[in-house]
């Protein structure tokens, strides 16, 4: 439940908002915004597909997802991500924060692999890999972010299951390369599922973004005709958030 608690002056107060109704705030605010992870190169001159990007309302920030390479036989190969567009938002409460869960669909395979430098094995030689049941979810915490509330990522985690396989359209000397590299493809997507727990955290935390969460949040913290909340400090406990504010207070 939300409670409001005078502090002192009638223009100052406490407002205590359990991490549940915190949820069902930031999915009114927050349910509409989408991520897509796309990190492949053009496929030719006229391919003019985005890369990856957070879209929250009508803002739409860049985000950068690493390319790791890898060695085999004398080249240098690398996986990419391949137009990979969340399709569902979901916030629920978690001890000290909310948890934003994004679920994924793609056509095709997720990942693929490519040469980079070096003796290249030929095409369709690197399995393809197939992420099922795609998730991210994110746990956030409430922060205070000038005079409003936005919600810092502390934690990410990568949630589905990589599964790499060869075409089965592959030629027989390629066919017999995938077939011989899969634990490496296996190493290398362990390592790229790492990288991206690290670099989601970071992304969400890119002040364009963390500003963008605000906004977003000013608009509903809201005291009927009094107006929007000013936001002196935020305190977090398992259970709640609890926000010092004013209505009448100078800037």
């Amino acid at each position: 439940m939300i409670a409001l608690v005078a502090a002192g002056p009638v223009s100052a107060a406490e407002l205590r908002i359990e991490f549940r109704e915190l949820a069902a705030i930031a999915q009114q605010a927050l349910g509409g915004a989408t991520l897509r992870l796309h990190n492949a190169p053009a496929s030719g001159v006229l391919d003019f597909s985005q890369g990856s990007f957070v879209s929250i309302g009508s803002t739409q920030v860049p985000v950068s997802v690493p390319v790791r390479t890898f060695p085999i036989a004398g080249g240098t190969y690398a996986y990419y991500v391949n137009d990979i567009s969340s399709t569902g938002v979901a916030f629920e409460a978690v001890p000290g924060a909310v948890r934003l869960t994004l679920r994924f669909e793609s056509d095709g395979p997720e990942l693929f692999g490519r040469c980079r430098s070096g003796i290249c094995a030929p095409m369709n030689a690197l399995p393809r890999i197939e992420w099922s049941d795609a998730s991210v979810s994110i746990d956030l915490a409430p922060v205070g972010l000038g005079d409003s509330l936005s919600l810092e990522a502390k934690a990410v985690k990568i949630g589905g299951t990589f599964a790499p396989s060869c075409s089965p359209s592959a030629a027989l000397i390629s066919g017999g390369i995938c077939k011989s590299v899969l634990s490496k493809a296996r190493q290398a997507i362990a390592k790229l599922r790492g990288d991206l727990d690290g670099m989601l955290r970071g992304q969400m935390n890119k002040p364009e973004i963390q500003a963008k969460i605000a906004g977003e949040l000013k608009k509903r913290l809201v005291l009927g005709p009094a107006g929007e909340l000013k936001i002196r400090s935020v305190s977090v406990n398992d259970a709640a958030v609890t926000i010092s504010f004013c209505l009448a207070c100078a800037s």
